[in-house]
C-alpha cells in the first residue's frame, strides 16, 4: 500500500553497510555514485544492494541484486610501432611493422579493434579484434585486406572498449607505405667541356635531383674508364638528398685528367631510408683538349 515502508541499502560482500535509502508508498529515483554515507569514495571491488519491506500485517520481502561491481581505475593504453614505414617488397629490409599494445588495466574489456585507415578514413585493413584483452603485440605486413599493396600514407587506429564505458582510441599517424625507389634526374653543362685551364668550359656543372615518399639515406655518383674494364675514374657520395649541383675539374679522384674528345659513362644511384634503390645513367662528352705548353 502507499503506507509501506521500504528500505535499499548497499553493503560490501562482507555486509558492512555502505549506503541506505528509507520512503513509504512509491520508490524514489535512487542513484548511487560510489561513494559512502559520509561522501567517501569507496573502495574498487564488488557490493550489492538489497531492498527490503515490510507491511503493516507484517509481511517482509526482500530482494537482492549482486555484484555491483566498483572500478574507478582510469584505463590508459601505450600504443606504439616498430617502424613508421615499410617496404613489404620481400627483400628483407622493412617487411613488416609490429605494433606494441599495453593496456591497463587489462581486465574488465568489453572489445577492441585495430585498423589501418587510408588518407580518406577508409578502413584498409583489420588487423585484429575480439571480445577479451588484445595480444601485446599486433604485425602489418603492409598490405589490406584484399592481399594488395597500395603505396601512401596511413593511420593505424587502436580502439578499446571498457565494459564499464571507458573508451581509448590512440592513433599512429603518417605511417608510409614505399617499394619504389627514388625518383632521380640528372644533367650536365655545357655539353661537351674541355678542362684545359683556357678558361673556357673548363669545368662541368652535374645537377641531380632527387625524389622519394621516403627520406633519402644515401646516393653517390660514379665516372667510369670509357674503354677496357670501365675501372672506377671518379665518385662523389653522401647521406641524405644530395645537393642541387656539383662542380667537376675533369680530373679522377687520383688527380689524372679526362681524355680528350672521349665520352665518360656516368651513373648516379640512390637509396632511401626503407632500402629502396634506384639509379640512371648518362654519358658525358669531353670536347678536344688543347694543353697550351711553352710557346
Amino acid at each position: 500500500t502507499g503506507q509501506d515502508s521500504w528500505k535499499a541499502e548497499i553493503t560490501d560482500m562482507a555486509g558492512k553497510g555502505i549506503m541506505a535509502w528509507e520512503w513509504k508508498g512509491a520508490s524514489p529515483d535512487i542513484r548511487w555514485n560510489g561513494t559512502d554515507s559520509a561522501g567517501n569514495q569507496v573502495a574498487d571491488g564488488n557490493y550489492r544492494i538489497t531492498i527490503s519491506s515490510t507491511d503493516e500485517a507484517g509481511n517482509r520481502t526482500v530482494k537482492t541484486l549482486e555484484p555491483i561491481t566498483v572500478d574507478a581505475r582510469t584505463p590508459r593504453a601505450f600504443f606504439t610501432a616498430s617502424a613508421l614505414g615499410l617496404s613489404p617488397n620481400g627483400d628483407g629490409k622493412f617487411d613488416t611493422t609490429t605494433f606494441s599494445i599495453v593496456l591497463n588495466p587489462k581486465d574488465g574489456i568489453e572489445s577492441w579493434k585495430l585498423e589501418i585507415l587510408g588518407p580518406a578514413g577508409s578502413v584498409y585493413r583489420t588487423l585484429g579484434s575480439g571480445k577479451t584483452t588484445p595480444p601485446e603485440t599486433v604485425l602489418w605486413d603492409g598490405k589490406n585486406d584484399g592481399g594488395q599493396i597500395i603505396e601512401g600514407s596511413y593511420t593505424a587506429r587502436l580502439q578499446v572498449l571498457y565494459t564499464k564505458g571507458d573508451v581509448i582510441e590512440q592513433a599512429i599517424t603518417a605511417m608510409l607505405v614505399d617499394i619504389s625507389g627514388p625518383k632521380i634526374s640528372f644533367s650536365t653543362s655545357p655539353q661537351y667541356f674541355s678542362p684545359d685551364n683556357d678558361g673556357v668550359d673548363d669545368e662541368l656543372t652535374m645537377r641531380i635531383n632527387v625524389q622519394d615518399a621516403s627520406p633519402i639515406a644515401t646516393w653517390n655518383l660514379e665516372i667510369r674508364e670509357p674503354e677496357g674494364p670501365r675501372q672506377l675514374f671518379y665518385r662523389i657520395e653522401g647521406k641524405g638528398t644530395p645537393s642541387a649541383q656539383y662542380t667537376w675539374d675533369g680530373r679522377s679522384n687520383k688527380g689524372e685528367l679526362v681524355q680528350a674528345a672521349t665520352d665518360y659513362p656516368v651513373q648516379v644511384q640512390a637509396v632511401d631510408t626503407l632500402g629502396n634503390t634506384s639509379s640512371i645513367t648518362g654519358i658525358i662528352g669531353v670536347d678536344v683538349l688543347v694543353i697550351r705548353e711553352g710557346d
